[in-house]
């Protein structure tokens, strides 16, 4: 192996404020990711979603009643995978 960096994917979440009406339903099953904004509108916390939390976040993303959660993947971080 060479020892240079490899992209691993990860996830990116986004909310629909269009859509969201602020069931905060997200905020229930993955708090760590969501919380209420001063509007009452979901916001997301983090920029990118840690491997132990992806599972709760697309949970959340099909848990939104208005399908307001977004979730894809990124081009991920930098590992060393030497």
């Amino acid at each position: 192996m060479s020892g240079e960096p490899t992209p691993t994917p990860g996830l990116e979440v986004s909310v629909d404020r269009g859509r969201c009406c602020g069931y905060a339903v997200c905020m229930g099953v993955c708090p760590e990711v969501f919380d209420l904004d001063d509007d009452g509108l979901a916001r997301v916390l983090l920029d990118e979603v840690p491997p132990e939390l992806e599972e709760k976040v697309r949970f959340a993303e099909m848990s939104c009643p208005e399908a307001a959660i977004k979730v894809c993947a990124t081009a991920g971080v930098e590992a060393d995978r030497a």
